[in-house]
């Protein structure tokens, strides 16, 4: 008896179950994407203590680093970096754990075989699983603090709530609460699959739509697949890459961005007179505009690109339309924030 409810409780469960597996594959590809924009070549960064008789220097593998003290005056400087040619070049800031007097921050290889980095999308997409699944990331913490401090612990704070308490927590939620339908034999579950009416149109009249807006809105998939293609694009990144893959990625990353302030452009000319009272235009146009600027060659270029590194985050947030266009995981998002809104109440 105990086997058969199991099994009416995941079949009743299978489609929402579908559902947050979509949600978290969403936020899962997310992170790895920050994690290689953020943390590439951050684990090949080792302290390495300086012989001075100039016999043999020795690397603590251990120690993960992000820039050393001087010798004599014991200033903070910059690691060095390992270019595409094999040639160390110093780097423009420190960060991080700073190796002591008399040491190096040197990258050299990554470890554990080379298996451990964040330096591609698939082993960025291994360890966010690790955070994702709460098991043994203190480690995996620890070494991207030493190599990254700030932003590390900003990303381990963001992927331990959403990835580990919210979206896991859920997927679970969902197969309890298939129990609780079967027990009760209603559908009072949030997670029942009932018809959820979109919070911000309930209970407003609707307001007319011109031709040209209704023919704008049939475009909408067309601006869905180019934030895709660019959000694909930026996954290629590695910390190997090729300087010609690093001039498709950069170049493509130019055309998606000006592709979308057309859409913006376009979207407030055929209804400018509401554009202003969506927030999801608000949001747009603020990630268009700041998309855009980050594009001039002068931001592009500063500080060696660390700049524009940190500022795609804001590229990376227009994941959110592709996550909404989708009717599962829409509808999951919907139904979520509606029961958290009354057990709020």
């Amino acid at each position: 008896m105990f086997v058969k409810v199991i099994l009416r409780s995941l079949k009743k469960a299978a489609p929402l179950l579908v559902n947050v597996a979509f949600l978290i594959s969403f936020f899962w590809l997310l992170f790895a994407i920050i994690g290689v924009q953020s943390f590439r070549s951050s684990f090949r960064r080792n302290c390495v203590w300086v012989d001075p008789a100039g016999v043999s220097n020795f690397t603590n593998t251990e120690q993960f680093c992000g820039g050393y003290l001087h010798n004599v005056t014991g200033d903070p400087m910059p690691y060095f970096a390992l270019s595409q040619s094999g040639v160390l070049k110093q780097s423009d800031t420190h960060k991080g754990f700073l190796c002591p007097q008399g040491s190096l921050c040197i990258e050299s290889d990554n470890p554990a075989d080379g298996t451990k980095s964040f330096d591609n999308i698939f082993q960025s997409l291994e360890l966010v699983f690790v955070v994702m699944s709460s098991n043994t990331y203190s480690d995996l913490l620890y070494t991207v603090a030493d190599s990254d401090y700030l932003v590390g612990a900003l990303f381990f704070a963001a992927g331990i709530v959403i990835l580990s308490l919210w979206l896991i927590n859920l997927l679970i939620a969902v197969i309890t609460s298939s129990f609780q339908v079967i027990r009760e034999e209603s559908k009072a579950s949030a997670f029942t699959g009932e018809e959820m009416i979109d919070a911000e149109t309930d209970g407003k009249p609707k307001q007319p739509v011109s031709t040209i807006k209704r023919l704008f809105d049939k475009t909408r998939w067309i601006w869905v697949v180019v934030i895709a293609y660019g959000l694909i694009c930026q996954s290629l990144r590695s910390a190997t890459m090729s300087d010609t893959r690093r001039s498709f990625i950069d170049n493509s990353e130019t055309v998606v961005t000006l592709i979308l302030l057309l859409e913006i452009i376009l979207r407030f000319a055929v209804d400018w007179r509401h554009f202003f009272k969506g927030k999801q235009n608000i949001v747009d146009l603020l990630i268009a505009i700041v998309t855009t600027v980050i594009q001039i060659p002068a931001v592009k270029r500063s500080h060696d690109g660390q700049a524009y590194a940190w500022l795609t985050i804001f590229q990376i947030i227009r994941i959110y339309r592709v996550v909404l266009a989708v009717p599962m995981t829409r509808n999951l998002i919907v139904s979520s924030s509606q029961k958290s809104c009354n057990v709020g109440s």
